[in-house]
């Protein structure tokens, strides 16, 4: 220490630039030495061990393993999925047939109304005894009067009168129920 002090009056003869620059250079040897002790632990903090590398590699293999599984059950629930559409698709198409052609029945039905004289008339089992075509029924319906030919129209407003449901008038003249509900619904658009 008194070395130190015999310096420090030493240096007090000296001219100030030295004194600055003396002052300077143990400022600069102290810096890097705190820069140089800060880098190693940097470099400490930064260097792993073999133990951890091992670890890491572990979750990193773990974490492939789970995107591989999950990877797998998407494309199983897209296969699923793809199938269930598939089969509503066919399902779908096979309504949309069975639709169409119940279009078409209906289309002939009434073409069959508009056209009796074409269209095959089945003879009423109601009627049948009757010899008289004027007096199939006692119904007389606007646009159709009874004795113009229509026979089937006149036998399902008469049987409708008398309250019975289009089912049971098909039933009983011999028809399919789609047309005879044709004939109802046409004769209620008509009153």
């Amino acid at each position: 220490m008194l070395a130190l002090l015999v310096q420090v009056e030493a240096l007090a003869d000296q001219p100030p630039y030295v004194v600055a620059l003396l002052v300077m250079g143990v400022l600069l040897v102290t810096a890097s030495m705190f820069i140089g002790l800060r880098n190693r632990k940097k470099r400490g903090a930064q260097h792993v061990t073999a133990r951890e590398q091992v670890e890491r590699a572990k979750q990193r293999e773990g974490l492939k393993r789970d995107i591989e599984a999950l990877a797998v059950e998407i494309e199983e629930m897209a296969r699923r999925i793809g199938a269930q559409l598939d089969n509503k698709a066919a399902r779908l198409e096979t309504l949309l047939d069975q639709a169409d052609a119940a279009a078409d029945r209906l289309e002939h039905a009434r073409l069959a109304m508009l056209n009796p004289a074409t269209s095959r008339m089945p003879t009423s089992p109601i009627n049948a005894d009757q010899s008289d075509p004027s007096a199939t029924s006692g119904v007389k319906s606007p646009g159709h009067p009874a004795g113009s030919g229509d026979r089937l129209t006149a036998d399902v407003l008469q049987l409708h009168g008398q309250g019975m449901s289009a089912a049971e008038i098909a039933r009983a003249v011999g028809e399919d129920a789609g047309k005879i509900e044709l004939i109802l619904a046409l004769q209620n658009a008509r009153s």
